[in-house]
């Protein structure tokens, strides 16, 4: 069974809360993207999947294929960054 978690991009500070965070000042509200705190989040729900380095990889992710073309899989992915932190990525 696959590992349900989530990150959040924090749009006005501009930075991910991780879950822990989240729950520590009530998780339950980041389901619907906002917070007790009055904020606005963006939510990335983890995949169940690894980059070749062992990293998580979340939705908003980009990745790249490090290896000859021929080969695929994830064990052949690196993740460079994700369209929050890095939106010249996406381009």
């Amino acid at each position: 069974m696959r590992e349900i978690k989530f990150r959040a991009w924090d749009k006005s500070e501009k930075r991910y809360w991780s879950q822990k965070e989240m729950n520590e000042i009530g998780g339950f509200y980041y389901t619907f993207g906002v917070s007790p705190l009055k904020k606005e989040f963006d939510l990335q729900q983890y995949t169940g999947l690894k980059d070749k380095n062992g990293k998580e990889i979340y939705e908003g992710d980009v990745m790249v294929l490090d290896g000859p073309i021929f080969r695929s899989g994830l064990s052949h992915c690196i993740i460079i960054g994700n369209i929050y932190e890095n939106p010249e990525l996406i381009k």
